[in-house]
């Protein structure tokens, strides 16, 4: 509930950061205002005119930075989820009957805070002995966000080899950005969303009968 509450509220706080920042800067004089204060912060003109100059430069990159750091933040959220899910189902297991896990899957369900979203749901079924309901378009979204999160961290939003190998898109080409709008990002937020709940609810139903979690 609370991944759930803390996705939500991002998605909302995009939203009221981006109404407020259209809407100022359509008020007269607003841009001389905030130009003002940034004079007061220890920036000079010179300073101000260059800084400019590279966002107009590089605008491709950065008029889409509110999206990418909400998509970030998506990542972080389901990845603090997926680790205290990850820590429960250990706990579980230990008081509700469960597959045996062995070599490779062991060590996979050890390290799943490590694996991409598709793979840890597969691992949090095969270690519950559970079956999550979850649809393809919903697979395809949780995948394609989780690539992105690694391209914005790791390659500044450009594509590169890995990502082309793996990602669903077919017209992109090595060295693109890869630039992505408010549409695809609710549809990945709408996805994360459907899958958190869909993953709590089995999780919670197959270990009903286990001890209070500590």
């Amino acid at each position: 509930m609370q991944t759930e509450q803390f996705l939500q509220a991002r998605l909302f706080y995009l939203t009221i950061t981006e109404v407020a920042r259209s809407e100022y800067v359509r008020l007269p004089g607003n841009f001389q205002k905030f130009e003002s204060t940034l004079l007061d912060h220890s920036f000079s003109k010179d300073a101000i005119a260059e800084c400019c100059d590279y966002l107009e430069r590089y605008k491709d990159v950065f008029q889409g930075t509110v999206y990418q750091s909400a998509l970030i933040d998506f990542n972080s959220h389901w990845d603090w989820y997926s680790r205290k899910l990850a820590d429960f189902v250990a706990f579980a297991r230990n008081h509700v009957a469960s597959p045996t896990l062995s070599g490779n899957h062991k060590k996979a369900f050890e390290n799943v805070g490590y694996k991409s979203i598709t793979d840890q749901l597969n691992i949090f079924q095969a270690a519950s002995g559970v079956e999550f309901n979850l649809g393809e378009n919903d697979l395809g979204n949780l995948k394609e966000m989780s690539l992105m999160r690694n391209l914005g961290l790791h390659n500044r939003w450009e594509v590169d080899r890995e990502y082309l190998r793996r990602s669903a898109s077919t017209n992109l080409t090595e060295g693109e950005l890869r630039i992505f709008e408010k549409d695809e990002l609710l549809s990945w937020h709408a996805s994360l969303i459907r899958v958190l709940n869909e993953t709590a609810n089995v999780v919670a139903i197959k270990y009903s009968t286990a001890p209070d979690y500590p």
